[in-house]
């Protein structure tokens, strides 16, 4: 007897500490408060933080087409001219009959004004629109071709790069932005008469010495520049005398 009493007792022991056991497994496995917490990074939203949005094509478009409005609403704007990318524009603003002022302005930003020009006559940018030329009419020639005064400007700085280029209206620039290429015409030594055209290029990075192409060498032929491609320069050189032209090719370096 006694020995059952035993038995029993250290079996009732033992399953108690089996069920204690038991229950703190649960409450280990279940307990919020034994959990390990995850950490997580979580990006910095602070407004400080934040880049500037980049506006995206439409709103560039819109915002193009807005102050393109605005500028053809004033009536004293003339030769609105944008810049290959559409994110800048040249115009003049006509002070009276004779003189305009021209402007640069970026989309966004305010007019930056450059020079006042007599007689403007619009303006030309490079393919890479990082300079351009301003054309003044000075003369109409006796044939009734128009002559032109070119003044050229880097955007970097609105500052003149070259001044005073006399020739036909169809200056054209090079592939790589650096060279202007103009027709002109020479005269006599009385400088009386035009006596011969030419086709020459101006580099504005050097702003070296004139190079000519071409030399009509008669007054009787002149040339109207067409196009720039390849390195190439296509024109088509004209005779007064008949009315005759033919289309020509020559390399510009």
């Amino acid at each position: 007897m006694k020995k059952f009493l035993n038995l029993s007792i250290t079996g009732a022991i033992a399953a108690s500490l089996l069920m204690g056991c038991s229950n703190k497994a649960e409450v280990t496995a279940s307990s919020p408060a034994t959990q390990t917490p995850t950490s997580t990074v979580t990006p910095n939203m602070s407004p400080t933080s934040n880049p500037t949005p980049t506006p995206t094509q439409n709103e560039k478009g819109e915002a193009m087409m807005k102050l393109e409005s605005e500028l053809k609403q004033d009536q004293s704007i003339k030769f609105i001219t944008w810049s290959p990318d559409k994110i800048q524009v040249l115009y003049f603003k006509m002070k009276n009959a004779e003189t305009g002022v021209a402007y640069l302005q970026k989309v966004g930003a305010d007019a930056q004004q450059i020079v006042d020009i007599p007689k403007p006559a619009g303006f030309k940018w490079n393919n890479q629109g990082t300079a351009f030329y301003a054309l003044e009419s000075f003369a109409t020639g006796k044939l009734g071709y128009d002559k032109v005064s070119a003044t050229i400007y880097k955007v970097s700085d609105l500052k003149q790069q070259v001044a005073g280029i006399r020739a036909y209206p169809d200056l054209l620039w090079d592939e790589s932005g650096k060279n202007v290429i103009f027709s002109t015409f020479e005269t006599d030594k009385n400088k009386k008469v035009t006596a011969w055209s030419s086709i020459k290029v101006k580099n504005i990075e050097t702003n070296s010495d004139y190079k000519e192409l071409k030399n009509s060498g008669s007054a009787s032929v002149y040339f109207k520049l067409d196009r720039v491609e390849n390195g190439g320069l296509y024109y088509k050189k004209i005779n007064r005398d008949d009315n005759t032209s033919t289309e020509e090719k020559i390399p510009i370096n």
